[in-house]
């Protein structure tokens, strides 16, 4: 499993003046799987081999490439589909599935946030005071692999992609996304991300109002409350946690009065998707939105990544 070497949560892994001269170059990863990385000098792949006729532009953060039927590497103009909900509303199954079906990266921005919980929790960390919280977002070594169905989440080489999912941090998880500080340093990070993996589906609570604001297509998932409860319980449980329901609604209405915030601006430009996915099975939801997908694309072709097949 190859992870984003050089990503690093905190002021010093990348400077100001690196941010443009980063460049994004063509190289395979064991997996074969698309990855990310920042830094000076070194790599992000993207899953296919060298090619060395590329001119550095075409390296650089303005171009996406996929391998058509031949396995030759071609161009074609990015893509970026934002995708922002509430927690259970089956919104980073939607984004998984969605950039399985496109062939692009998947990027789970709370992943970040979480991976700050649960440093913050492992090393006793007092999570109500915020510089504290801080200090450690910028010190911990925080890196992802963002391949086309699931972004793994390793801290100070310690993989935690599963440990992060607990109830214990999902409890505060929101808490920690709230302080602006440490807000302002991920969204930082997360654009970074974005302008090395070219195409992607990014799922959060603000990718399309803030994170993002240009993306091509922009989406929020919503579900009742029940609905989300019964899921997350179903998750946790498939996990090895027991959690009641009553438990799982309460975590749910706690975050909701604070994760709202982030997407009601977007609501209220006008320039969203919505999709209640309440009483709809996955397929319906994957294919509601690639037909969205479908009329922005160039193509219009979703089943063939980003420039077709």
């Amino acid at each position: 499993m190859r992870f984003c070497k050089g990503l690093r949560v905190g002021a010093t892994s990348i400077r100001p003046e690196d941010t443009l001269s980063t460049r994004a170059h063509l190289d395979k990863s064991p997996a074969g799987i698309p990855s990310c990385s920042l830094g000076e000098g070194i790599p992000a792949t993207v899953g296919a081999k060298r090619n060395s006729r590329t001119s550095p532009s075409e390296r650089g953060f303005s171009h996406q490439f996929d391998t058509n039927r031949q396995g030759v590497m071609v161009c074609c103009r990015t893509m970026i589909v934002t995708i922002d909900g509430s927690a259970g509303s089956g919104k980073s199954t939607a984004a998984r599935k969605l950039a399985a079906r496109l062939k692009v990266a998947y990027l789970d921005t709370g992943a970040m946030y979480r991976a700050i919980v649960h440093g913050a929790l492992q090393r006793g960390v007092d999570l109500s005071d915020g510089q504290e919280l801080l200090a450690l977002a910028r010190s911990i070594k925080l890196e992802l692999d963002c391949g086309p169905t699931h972004t793994r989440v390793r801290v100070d080489g310690h993989d935690v992609s599963e440990a992060i999912r607990t109830m214990e941090v999902s409890a505060v998880a929101s808490f920690v996304a709230g302080q602006q500080p440490i807000r302002d340093l991920l969204v930082g990070q997360q654009r970074e991300i974005g302008r090395s993996l070219g195409s992607f589906v990014t799922e959060g609570r603000d990718q399309g109002s803030l994170v993002f604001p240009n993306a091509d297509v922009k989406f929020v998932i919503e579900a009742s409350l029940e609905r989300r409860a019964e899921r997350r319980r179903q998750e946790l449980s498939s996990a090895g946690e027991e959690v009641s329901l009553a438990e799982v609604m309460d975590n749910l209405r706690a975050r909701d009065r604070v994760d709202s915030k982030q997407w009601e601006p977007l609501l209220a430009s006008g320039r969203v998707v919505v999709i209640d996915t309440t009483n709809r099975t996955i397929r319906e939801v994957i294919d509601l939105l690639a037909r969205e997908v479908d009329r922005v694309r160039p193509d219009g072709d979703s089943r063939g990544g980003p420039g077709g097949s």
